[in-house]
C-alpha cells in the first residue's frame, strides 16, 4: 500500500481531513466497509514530529509514549492539543517535552548520544482550538509560559475550574459543584472565563 509511519491522512473517501474537526468524525458508519484513503508523506522530509494530546488524562497518557519515544531526535515538533477534552494537569507531558540535554557521550564513527538520552532540543509550537478546554486550556497556557514556541490556533474555551467532590443522592442521581481554580505566580486568577489567545490566529 505505500503508506508509512508519519505519512499525513489528506482525505477519506475522497472527503478532504481538516483541522477543524475531530478526525474520527470521518469514519463514522464506515465499519465493515471498504474506505479509500489519500494519504502523503511529510513536506518537512521527515525532519518535523508530530504529538497529538487528545486530552490530560488517560487518553494522552496511553498515547503520549507511543508518539514521544520515537521522536525525540527531530528538528522541530508539533505539539497539537486541539479538541483536548482535559482532565488533570498536563505538567507531566512538559516533564518530557522540557527535557534538554547537559551533556553528551560519543565515540569514534557513532552518533553522539544526548544526556539524558531521551531530552528533546527541537524548535516547537503549539496548536489549539475553541474545542480545547479545561486541562486542554492550560497545556496552550503552561506552553506560553514555558516559552516553548508559539500557540497557533483559535481561542480556546476558558474552562479551568476544577470539580473534585461528587455527591451520590438516594434518589441515584449525583450531584457536585466547581471547587478549585487556577491563579498564576503573581496572584492573579488566569484562564477561566477568558481562554488562551493564540500567539497565530489561524
Amino acid at each position: 500500500m505505500n503508506i508509512n509511519n508519519g505519512d499525513y491522512l489528506l482525505a477519506i473517501d475522497g472527503k478532504k481531513v481538516t483541522a477543524d474537526k475531530n478526525i474520527y468524525s470521518y469514519f463514522i458508519d464506515l465499519a465493515g466497509k471498504q474506505v479509500k484513503l489519500l494519504v502523503n508523506n511529510k513536506a518537512s522530509n521527515g525532519q518535523i514530529g508530530y504529538i497529538y494530546l487528545p486530552d490530560t488524562y488517560e487518553g494522552s497518557a496511553i498515547d503520549f509514549p507511543k508518539y514521544f519515544y520515537s521522536q525525540t531526535k527531530k528538528k522541530g515538533l508539533i505539539i497539537d492539543g486541539r479538541f483536548n477534552g482535559g482532565g488533570l494537569d498536563p505538567e507531566i507531558f512538559f516533564q518530557r517535552l522540557l527535557e534538554k540535554p547537559h551533556g553528551y557521550w560519543t565515540r569514534r564513527y557513532s552518533e553522539d548520544q544526548a544526556i539524558p538520552f531521551l531530552a528533546v532540543t527541537a524548535h516547537m509550537a503549539c496548536l489549539t482550538n475553541r474545542y480545547a478546554g479545561s486541562g486542554g486550556d492550560e497545556l496552550p497556557y503552561e506552553f506560553k509560559w514555558n516559552k516553548m514556541g508559539p500557540v497557533i490556533g483559535t481561542r480556546t474555551w476558558g474552562g479551568l475550574v476544577g470539580v473534585s467532590m461528587f455527591l451520590e443522592l438516594l434518589d441515584g442521581s449525583g450531584l457536585t459543584s466547581p471547587d478549585y481554580r487556577i491563579y498564576n505566580e503573581n496572584g492573579d486568577w488566569v484562564v477561566e472565563n477568558e481562554g488562551i489567545e493564540p500567539d497565530i490566529v489561524q
